[in-house]
């Protein structure tokens, strides 16, 4: 069976916190915020994706550049592959964008 490729679905609106579509790219030279395209966001992440490192540190570094702690980012969906679905617990929707845009305006 064929793979389709393509646009991420996009998460479900939360009510008690933000819900984001994430691209990660596993084993890049460093963690960084990439861009934000069609409301997905990409990153590179220098963890291989080997026995959930990569998984660990995606948290870790969207944690730092949206500035709440680890425990208030989990992987909801695409544990095992590059498209996920997180869930920041504590900030809504539209700080969670403006703080994005601005981590990613300000490289």
């Amino acid at each position: 069976m064929e793979k389709k490729r393509g646009k991420l679905p996009l998460p479900p609106k939360a009510t008690d916190g933000a819900t984001l579509s994430v691209r990660v790219q596993p084993s890049a030279g460093k963690n960084e915020l990439v861009e934000i395209r069609d409301e997905i966001v990409k990153i590179r992440i220098n963890a291989p994706p080997v026995d959930g490192k990569a998984n660990r540190e995606c948290i870790k570094f969207l944690a730092k550049v949206l500035g709440v702690a680890s425990s208030q980012v989990s992987i909801t969906g695409g544990e095992k592959g590059r498209s996920k679905v997180i869930r920041i617990a504590g900030l809504d929707q539209d700080s969670c964008w403006q703080r994005l845009r601005l981590s990613l305006s300000g490289r």
